[in-house]
C-alpha cells in the first residue's frame, strides 16, 4: 500500500509518502526491495516536481 498526502504550506506544497510492503518477495530480499522502493519514490517525486514547476510558469 502506498499513500501520498499533499499539504499546502507557505510558499508551496509539502508532499509526504507512506508505504507498507509485505509478503514473500519483501521477506526474501528486504534490502533489495527497499532500494527498489527508494528508486521508485525518487523517480515519482522528480516527475511530480517537474510537473508542478511547469504549472507555475
Amino acid at each position: 500500500m502506498h499513500v501520498w498526502t499533499f499539504e499546502e504550506i507557505d510558499g508551496g506544497v509539502l508532499v509526504r509518502t507512506r508505504e507498507s510492503w509485505a509478503g514473500p518477495p519483501v521477506e526474501a530480499d528486504p534490502e533489495g526491495m527497499r532500494a527498489a522502493l527508494e528508486g521508485s519514490l525518487r523517480s515519482w517525486l522528480a516527475a511530480l516536481t517537474q510537473t508542478a514547476l511547469k504549472q507555475t510558469r
